[in-house]
């Protein structure tokens, strides 16, 4: 592939995407990871209230 810009230009412009990218996905890959754990945390409250009112119909 040929480009008609002069190499600098082209590697700055190249260095800028490429970081843009990484940033992107390092806040993508974060906002994945605090979703994971949220999920995780309203499992385990949804498991502990579930088990703790099957526990008090069961004592009715």
């Amino acid at each position: 592939m040929e480009f008609k810009s002069p190499t600098s230009r082209l590697a700055r412009l190249f260095r800028v995407g490429r970081d843009n990218w990484k940033q992107r996905a390092l806040e993508k890959q974060k906002k994945l990871r605090a979703l994971e754990i949220k999920v995780r945390d309203l499992s385990a409250s949804r498991e502990y209230w579930k088990s703790r009112a099957i526990s008090l119909l069961n004592k009715e």
